[in-house]
């Protein structure tokens, strides 16, 4: 009988404090059509893109996958006035080693998503994940909050900071598992 009694005050609380959740349902609440989940083949990118494929399946959601080539002009303009030759055919190794590296990813593609779509970009990763977003109608970013380099996060900054900053659409960052 208490239990009974229970349900029934919660269920009143919902309705009086959080009618919206009993006018629109809990079904009907948020859905993604458009996630994209970036990754620079790190075990964390990994790790995110696990929850990517989890939220693609539920929601039924075309996943998109990023990788951002860095833009080595402006890594190297850190240094100051020493100047670097990259030999031509350095991009377009760089760019077809990410095609083929993108093309295995999801190991284990999500039942009931929608088409998984991979892409390539060059230059600095936060632009370039929050351009992304902007120009393919992104609902969803979900994104390792820790990358590959230590020294990357040190010299250039918070990847997964920027992009929350000044992502269009809700950002999910997902931490790391080494703590």
């Amino acid at each position: 009988m208490h239990l009974i009694l229970i349900n029934i005050k919660i269920y009143f609380i919902r309705v009086l404090f959080f009618p919206e959740l009993i006018s629109r349902g809990i079904h009907n609440m948020i859905r993604f059509e458009r996630i994209l989940c970036p990754t620079d083949f790190s075990q964390n990118a990994e790790l995110a893109l696990d929850y990517a494929c989890s939220i693609a399946d539920q929601n039924q959601a075309e996943l998109h996958l990023l990788h951002v080539l860095p833009d080595i002009t402006a890594a190297m303009s850190l240094y100051g006035d020493l100047v670097f030759v990259m030999p031509d055919e350095w991009v377009s190794t760089m760019e077809k080693h990410s095609i083929e590296s993108l093309e295995k990813l999801p190991q284990h593609k999500p039942d009931n998503a929608g088409d998984i779509i991979r892409s390539t970009s060059q230059g600095d990763t936060a632009t370039e994940i929050v351009n992304y977003a902007s120009n393919n109608d992104i609902d969803l970013i979900v994104m390792g909050t820790h990358g590959k380099s230590d020294l990357a996060h040190i010299l250039m900054g918070d990847t997964a900071d920027k992009v929350l900053r000044k992502a269009h659409c809700p950002v999910m960052a997902i931490p790391s598992r080494k703590r």
